[in-house]
């Protein structure tokens, strides 16, 4: 058995009927934003969690959990991008839509950030063009 893994039975961090107090510790640490708070939440004094980190094992592991749940947010990140980019198009092909009443500065938000700008065409081509790609009139 795997000293670092001490239910012997899940190699994934946290899963399992027990988790140890390192476990919880990492995931504190992936939950909280600073050492003070996920020691808090874990029940640890702070310079506890500081001198685990010191601890090369205990540091990777830390690590490796880390790496896997940033590529775990890239990975929604783009799974949601089509539809946060349909949505936009949306927003910004509708005059009348709720999100510019809330905002005026909405449309120039999107314009300056558009294409538009760097090629020298109108302000108003940017929303245009996400008009066509809509299938409406502007």
């Amino acid at each position: 058995m795997d000293p670092s893994n001490r239910t012997g039975k899940n190699d994934e961090l946290g899963k399992g009927p027990r988790q140890t107090r390192r476990d919880r510790a990492i995931l504190a640490l992936l939950q909280h934003v600073t050492v003070e708070k996920a020691a808090a939440a874990v029940n640890l004094h702070p310079s506890t969690l500081y001198r685990w980190l010191k601890e090369p094992d205990f540091r990777d592991q830390f690590l490796e959990a880390r790496s896997r749940a940033f590529a775990q947010s890239l990975a929604r990140l783009q799974q949601a991008a089509p539809v946060a980019a349909s949505r936009l198009l949306q927003v910004m092909a509708h005059p009348g839509h709720a999100a510019r009443q809330r905002d005026p500065g909405l449309r120039f938000h999107l314009e300056s950030r558009g294409a538009g700008l760097s090629t020298g065409r109108a302000r108003g081509a940017p929303l245009q063009t996400g008009a066509k790609l809509l299938g409406g009139a502007r």
